[in-house]
């Protein structure tokens, strides 16, 4: 008796499971999100020291006085 599924893959989502042919491209783009990138923006920069100076502000008003 033979194995009629043996070296075939399935993706298992929430309500369906469905063959996957399993190359190195797909394998890359399930599993890892693929090539992209995200960007990190200046608005998200400036955001960032705004939060890091205001806490440092408050640190040191906490502390001199």
């Amino acid at each position: 008796m033979t194995n009629p599924n043996k070296g075939k893959w399935y993706r298992f989502n929430d309500t369906v499971v469905e063959e996957f042919e399993m190359t190195e491209e797909s394998l890359e783009s399930e599993c890892f999100g693929g090539k992209y990138k995200a960007k990190f923006s200046d608005t998200c920069k400036f955001f960032l020291l705004h939060c890091i100076l205001t806490l440092i502000k408050k640190m040191v008003i906490k502390w001199y006085f």
